[in-house]
């Protein structure tokens, strides 16, 4: 039995736990709802672009970290997670995961603050489509 519900796919089809990959839960950063808060003519206030959040992790493996980057062999790319949503309910989502600018030193096979930024594209909410 899994402590967490993160997961992460290619697919909406193709999910997976990543406690079940082996890897340690992540830290989530605060849900930010909106990239760009733009005030509008009528006086009122809006939210544009895309909601993110990030997952980190203080030291996370060599291993564990190849399994991630198999995720996101690039700069970005767009995969399927469940996170923890703005009400801290588990949400499933349509992301762009952005990997950070240089690829963190490995330090006797361990990798120390890796920080992965999800760019939330589509909040389907507690269950999929």
């Amino acid at each position: 039995m899994t402590l967490y519900s993160y997961e992460i796919g290619t697919s909406t089809g193709n999910l997976s736990n990543l406690e079940l990959l082996g890897l340690d839960p992540p830290f989530q950063d605060g849900y930010t709802e909106a990239s760009e808060i733009v005030e509008g003519a009528d006086g009122l206030v809006y939210g544009h672009g895309w909601a993110e959040t990030s997952w980190n992790w203080g030291l996370i493996s060599q291993d564990n970290y190849d399994i991630l980057r198999g995720y996101c062999s690039g700069r970005s790319a767009i995969a399927y997670v469940r996170l923890l949503g703005p009400d801290n309910t588990w949400d499933y989502c349509k992301v762009v995961l952005v990997w950070p600018p240089q690829n963190p030193p490995a330090n006797n096979g361990y990798i120390f603050g890796l920080t992965v930024r999800l760019r939330i594209i589509t909040n389907y909410g507690e269950s999929l489509p």
